[in-house]
């Protein structure tokens, strides 16, 4: 019988146990998908056991089916995958017969667009639920896919050194979120764990999309997005929020992908794009123009002359003031 308990309302933890076939495919079917049964192995000594503790963003469990048992289930409808611990399991499309099987060390994203024949023997199972439209709105638009490339056939990781990475991460999270309530109960621990688990996910598995968002310079397409605003808009009085805003996604996405890809903050490359401005028009000034140093830093988003000053130096070795007086006294 399963039960469900935790710590917060956000958190839900269900604990499952019986021998009973009929209400172990009864307790899959409201947990996982539906299913139907094509035979099964041995009922007598037959049991099942499940753990499995979810929010609305992914869920952590681990489940143990003796014997040997085949269903035919319907497509997915969370992210789930399965990571075999004992035994065997296998899937393939139904009808059809080329099938995916993991053994222990392994896992598989389970299919989300067709039925699938499924088997194992006696296997116990880590398994990873995450909301197809969490992964999205979390790091979509970082790692350049959307809810169309989720929608993916069973299928393996991309490759052994990514497999064993997905499973450190899983362990890790598991540690918190299945046995440390202190953990499980935050809310931002929660969400960092969420955070991590959907961009291991995207980077594990063959997710369709990634390539066309492959780096090209300036890097993905919300960076290109956040450089070009910033470019567009770097004489105006734009705030961080809003250069997110421009590029698609949020604050937080927008932060790590400019670290990544162009090893920056977006903040650190508008001063930097302001301070070219800056420079640039010192460059030009001359001595009857009426501009003034302090004007142009002003201009270009820097009210403080002093810390424009010290700034000024540092990226270009020489005073703003020497730079307008050098140009200034040049020979026309």
């Amino acid at each position: 019988m399963a039960r469900a308990t935790g710590g917060t309302p956000d958190v839900r933890r269900h604990d499952f146990r019986s021998g009973d076939p009929e209400v172990v495919h009864d307790h899959l079917r409201s947990v996982h998908t539906d299913h139907s049964c094509l035979f099964s192995g041995e009922v007598d000594g037959f049991e099942c056991r499940s753990t499995m503790v979810e929010e609305d963003r992914f869920g952590v469990g681990l489940l143990w089916h003796s014997a040997a048992r085949r269903i035919v289930v319907e497509p997915y409808p969370l992210l789930t995958v399965l990571h075999c611990l004992d035994g065997m399991m296998g899937m393939s499309p139904w009808p059809g017969d080329v099938e995916v099987a993991i053994r222990p060390g392994q896992s598989m994203l389970c299919g989300r667009v067709s039925r699938a024949a499924v088997r194992w023997k006696a296997c116990t199972l880590g398994a990873v639920l995450l909301s197809p439209a969490a992964v999205v709105a979390e790091v979509g638009a970082l790692a350049g896919v959307g809810l169309d490339d989720l929608r993916m056939e069973t299928t393996r990781p991309v490759s052994a050194a990514r497999e064993r990475h997905w499973g450190s991460v899983v362990r890790h999270v598991s540690d918190g979120f299945l046995r440390n309530p202190e953990i499980r109960d935050s809310e931002l621990s929660r969400t960092a764990m969420f955070h991590l688990l959907a961009l291991t996910f995207v980077d594990t598995f063959p997710v369709p999309g990634r390539e066309r968002f492959a780096d090209h310079g300036q890097g993905p397409l919300v960076v290109r997005r956040a450089v070009e605003f910033i470019e567009e808009h770097a004489g105006d009085d734009i705030t961080l929020v809003e250069i997110a805003a421009a590029a698609g996604v949020g604050v937080r996405a927008l932060q790590q992908g400019m670290r990544r890809h162009r090893d920056t903050t977006p903040l650190a490359f508008l001063r930097e794009v302001r301070m070219g401005h800056a420079h640039r028009e010192l460059l030009r000034a001359v001595s009857d123009d009426g501009s003034t140093v302090a004007g142009i830093a002003t201009r270009w988003g820097f009210p403080h002359a002093g810390r424009f000053s010290a700034l000024y130096r540092e990226r270009y070795g020489a005073s703003p003031g020497d730079t307008r007086r050098e140009e200034s006294s040049a020979p026309s």
